[in-house]
């Protein structure tokens, strides 16, 4: 075991990464310079590091597009890391990131729930070949994963490890700040298929005073807001889900009342997410993972 600096890494490994990719794609490397260090077996790293771009070319089915590598670090609550492979069990605190993109056809949600397998190979192209290593790798190394994508936009990885000395202070205040007060009172209807996301989100809005309702999919969050409308104050809906997708519930919310305030979630930034619904006045936008605190906030300007 070493004290690995992940952009360190990223930088050594440049040309071999260069040299693993299709000749179609472009490679990008975004790293962050002030990185602390996580304890971890580099040889595992690495291999994890190569095992992730390789997907994402193979992702671009031999035409041209873009693979992003990308370096961070962050501090992760419970709220955040519950949205996570593997992170239920961790601790809060401060996490190095890395994150590998690319720009290719994207998984439907089979082959995301299927691509950690062992000897698991997608109609994706081979997507999925080493997955089942990274995810072993990332459990040695006391860390989680997140997979954002969608069919025709691309898949995005994001590998968290547990950094060797915290970072900045103000990490340590966001961690402070997950559990300040907001209005209490007030329902929230919570409508998201990930079991974990809906059971740590009941229980924050809980600690935070909020009353909380619970949806396990699109379909029946139509059914639960029709029943309860007149006393929901604020719906907390996630953009990917089976039956009825985050667009057609908010298109059947909005029929029964106009003047809902809805709070978007999604992995994919705010503009992408929520573009369609530009002119229709969304209350706000999470990006997953998101925070207590960044949760707790966004209300607070909702209800204010």
């Amino acid at each position: 075991m070493a004290a690995i600096n992940i952009s360190a890494l990223a930088r050594q490994m440049k040309h071999l990464l260069e040299a693993s990719i299709s000749s179609e794609a472009q490679l990008r490397i975004e790293l962050r310079d002030d990185m602390p260090t996580f304890e971890g077996e580099p040889s595992q790293v690495r291999e994890t590091f190569l095992d992730l771009v390789t997907n994402a070319s193979r992702a671009l089915a031999g035409k041209p597009g873009v693979i992003v590598i990308r370096t961070d670090v962050i501090c992760a609550d419970r709220v955040y890391l519950a949205q996570t492979y593997l992170g239920d069990g961790l601790d809060e605190g401060h996490f190095v990131t890395l994150e590998v993109s690319d720009s290719g056809i994207g998984m439907d949600r089979e082959t995301q729930e299927r691509i950690f397998e062992p000897f698991y190979s997608s109609r994706f192209n081979g997507r999925g070949l080493g997955l089942a290593r990274v995810l072993e790798t990332m459990r040695a190394h006391k860390g989680a994963i997140k997979v954002y994508s969608q069919e025709g936009q691309g898949t995005r990885f994001r590998l968290f490890f547990p950094c060797t000395v915290e970072g900045a202070d103000s990490g340590d205040q966001a961690l402070q700040e997950c559990h300040k007060p907001t209005r209490q009172g007030a329902t929230v209807l919570v409508i998201d298929d990930e079991e974990i996301v809906r059971i740590v989100t009941q229980q924050v809005l809980e600690e935070l005073g909020f009353n909380v309702i619970t949806a396990v999919d699109g379909r029946q969050g139509v059914d639960l807001y029709k029943a309860n409308a007149d006393r929901i104050d604020v719906v907390l809906l996630d953009m990917t889900m089976p039956y009825l997708n985050g667009e057609e519930v908010y298109r059947e919310i909005r029929q029964i009342s106009a003047d809902v305030a809805v709070i978007l979630s999604s992995g994919y930034d705010e503009q992408e997410a929520i573009g369609q619904f530009s002119e229709e006045g969304v209350a706000g936008f999470l990006q997953k993972p998101y925070r207590a605190n960044e949760l707790a906030a966004k209300l607070h300007h909702v209800l204010a």
